[in-house]
């Protein structure tokens, strides 16, 4: 069976043309997928600081709150031997 050349030029044009396609498509997604990539892990970086910064945020505060009990346990034991002394 003998194929026309016209037939025969597209049977070697289209695997031709999808081959040749397929390296620039190749590449163009690996570009847009380090680019999501890189995007993502800027995003992680900047959930970490922000993570970061609420722990420290949070420590200060369980600090202070530890100080003003102490401070409220010594004021409260000061006045206590004030009324103490002032009874005697």
């Amino acid at each position: 069976m003998r194929v026309s050349p016209r037939v025969e030029g597209a049977l070697v044009l289209v695997p031709s043309a999808a081959m040749m396609s397929a390296g620039p498509t190749a590449v163009g997604r690996l570009v847009q997928a380090r680019a999501q990539l890189y995007r993502r892990i800027e995003e992680l970086a900047r959930a970490r600081d922000r993570e970061r910064a609420l722990l420290t945020e949070m420590a200060a505060a369980e600090e202070r709150a530890r100080l003003a009990r102490e401070m409220h346990d010594v004021v409260s034991h000061r006045i206590s031997l004030i009324s103490v002394q002032a009874g005697a």
